[in-house]
């Protein structure tokens, strides 16, 4: 008896629903993901009990344990600050500041950082802090 082979075809793997998978997946974290425009920056806020309002419509400063102040996330100082926040001022009226400073650095210079705000028509100052869990 004689047995005939025949060839078979062999089959392949479909991945396109694994290719489907993996793009929803990326959407997924793409618009999960949040993103820290401060997280470069190296503060150790004061502490606080209250909860933070979170506004992405304002203005913020920060000022480092060495004294360095950042308008938004440029470094600048306290005389570019003035006419920094006058032009922004002059477009958005009743812009809010948020000012974020290090624990370590001296109470004046936040002081002046709020006076130079204030003259340069600044109606609404925060400051920001951490929040303490009890």
């Amino acid at each position: 008896m004689r047995f005939k082979w025949q060839k078979t075809k062999l089959l392949g793997i479909n991945i396109t629903p694994l290719i489907d998978v993996i793009f929803q997946l990326l959407i997924f974290f793409a618009v999960a993901t949040t993103f820290d425009k401060f997280s470069g920056m190296k503060l150790e806020l004061p502490g606080s009990h209250q909860k933070a309002d979170k506004d992405a419509n304002n203005i913020n400063i920060s000022v480092d344990k060495n004294g360095n102040i950042y308008f938004e996330t440029n470094l600048v100082n306290l005389d570019e600050l003035g006419d920094m926040i006058k032009e922004i001022v002059n477009v958005k009226r009743e812009i809010p500041l948020v000012l974020r400073a290090d624990r370590s650095i001296p109470h004046g210079l936040v002081v002046e950082i709020m006076d130079i705000a204030k003259q340069s028509g600044i109606r609404r100052i925060s400051i920001a802090t951490k929040t303490i869990e009890e």
